[in-house]
């Protein structure tokens, strides 16, 4: 934690006011991520959208149940589509994913789970 400490003084009477806050910060690596998602345009969770905070790198594979790469991304707060590279839909089901971050202090946080697909 941090105090910071304002002082103002105004020129023409000399008269100060201070005014202090403490700032928190938190290092700790924090992920949201969904168990489903419903990519058919309705444009209700129509993705499935990871958030970080406290990482600084990020990076992410999803595999489909026989182990093929179906999307991968090297950025934080990201999205997929449920489509594969080549833009095709992939279909209901259950899918899996290694999620690796890096935090600001340093720390490398791996993720796997899986997130299930509802046309």
């Amino acid at each position: 934690s941090f105090n910071v400490d304002l002082i103002i003084t105004d020129s023409p009477s000399g008269c100060k006011d201070t005014a202090s806050v403490t700032i928190f910060v938190d290092d700790e690596i924090r992920i949201v991520i969904p168990n489903v998602f419903t990519p058919n345009g309705d444009g209700t969770n129509d993705g499935f959208v990871i958030e970080i905070k406290g990482g600084k790198d990020a990076e992410g594979t999803i595999f489909n149940r026989w182990g093929q790469v179906l999307h991968k991304w090297d950025a934080l707060n990201v999205t997929w589509d449920g489509k594969v590279p080549n833009g095709e839909a992939v279909s209901d089901g259950i899918y899996f994913y290694i999620i690796k971050v890096t935090g600001y202090n340093g720390k490398v946080l791996d993720v796997p789970g899986n997130v299930t697909i509802v046309r």
